[in-house]
């Protein structure tokens, strides 16, 4: 059995989400005997965030690109993007079949990463530019023949230092007048120059980027002027740092959790 759930927290600034890298956590019996342990650790763990195309978002980065762009529903989060929670336990049948009704205590250390988003928007025709400083992106062609949907060609340029940090891009189409955005998925050929050995001189980037939006899976199809009316976003996810907190629950039943899919409170406790 594998439990999967939402962490989150409160009181955040609207522009910041604190992102589970990381659970240690254990299964006590009502005897104060371990069960079992486990540690699941998930993508925001890893230097991935460079990428573009990547097939799975948490819960919480969705979140907070739909607190970014003011509420904005996301017409695909569902679908070809692969929305996942985070992994809070896993436990082997064996274990889960002698003791799936006994009240048993969940305690866990849960490690985040705290990010933050900066956008800007892009129209959504050839040639169209963003230049921010350090990045530039240009649209190469827009076709409009991927399965009534969009595949949008970009050329990305970026340079920087070794220590300006992680950050993972990712792009959307947004509709503002109806308030929906689909997020893009797709590929990447990447030409990178490295840095010398020294940390100092710069890195220099060039990415060729092939972004697909096209209708949810399970939903209707996205009507032609639903396109006509978008604008490309790019959202620029930048790491801030890490802290800890721990989560403790009491007379936890994992058959009534097979059951339904109750969120995780808050976590409580210093980590």
């Amino acid at each position: 059995m594998v439990l999967q759930g939402r962490i989150a927290l409160a009181h955040l600034p609207p522009d910041v989400a604190a992102l589970p890298a990381q659970v240690s956590a254990r299964l006590d019996l009502p005897s104060g005997e371990s069960l079992a342990n486990h540690v699941s650790r998930s993508s925001y763990a890893f230097d991935t965030f460079s990428r573009v195309g990547r097939l799975e978002l948490g819960v919480e980065s969705v979140a907070l690109l739909g607190q970014t762009l003011k509420g904005v529903t996301f017409l695909n989060a569902d679908g070809p993007v692969g929305l996942r929670h985070s992994e809070l336990f896993a436990l082997g049948k064996d274990l889960y079949d002698r003791h799936r009704e006994v009240g048993m205590v969940y305690s866990a250390q849960v490690d985040f990463l705290v990010q933050r988003n900066e956008i800007a928007a892009m129209r959504l025709v050839e040639g169209a530019l963003y230049d921010g400083g350090s990045v530039r992106s240009s649209i190469r062609s827009v076709d409009t023949s991927y399965r009534g949907g969009v595949t949008v060609h970009l050329n990305e340029f970026s340079h920087g230092l070794m220590q300006d940090g992680r950050k993972r891009t990712t792009y959307l189409l947004i509709n503002r007048s109806r308030q929906q955005a689909l997020i893009g998925w797709g590929g990447v050929d990447s030409l990178s120059i490295p840095p010398l050995l020294s940390s100092f001189f710069p890195m220099l980037r060039v990415r060729r980027l092939r972004l697909r939006f096209s209708s949810p899976r399970n939903g209707p199809p996205i009507d032609p002027d639903w396109y006509d009316e978008a604008e490309l976003i790019r959202v620029e996810s930048r790491d801030l740092g890490w802290f800890s907190k721990s989560i403790r629950l009491e007379n936890l039943v994992m058959e009534r959790i097979a059951r339904s899919s109750p969120e995780v409170p808050p976590p409580g406790g210093d980590g």
